[in-house]
């Protein structure tokens, strides 16, 4: 998961089992669109995943297994399970934001 930090640099920290599982559940049904769940945590949370728009976001590579998690505060992550491929983004993003 790449948490975004306007202040300093973005980093990828691992995901909460939940959202895991969640993506887990959106990729194998085969989602496209905006779907919301609710944790079954202690305190349930709601949050949604979809796939990441990187053509909107102005990238021109092949971005098929990045999606967007969304929490309650409306607050976006992007999510993979391609730990290399998404640890190479963030150092991307943060050269061109933080050059």
């Amino acid at each position: 998961m790449m948490v975004v930090n306007y202040d300093t640099r973005n980093k990828v920290v691992p995901a909460e089992l939940y959202i895991t599982e969640a993506l887990n559940i959106y990729i194998s049904t085969g989602q496209h669109e905006l779907v919301t769940y609710t944790s079954n945590c202690k305190e349930p949370v709601k949050f949604s995943i979809k796939k990441y728009n990187y053509i909107a976001a102005g990238l021109s590579g092949t971005y098929d297994d990045f999606y967007e998690y969304s929490d309650e505060e409306r607050k976006a992550f992007i999510i993979s399970f391609n730990k290399e491929k998404l640890c190479g983004f963030c150092g991307w993003i943060n050269r061109l934001t933080n050059w």
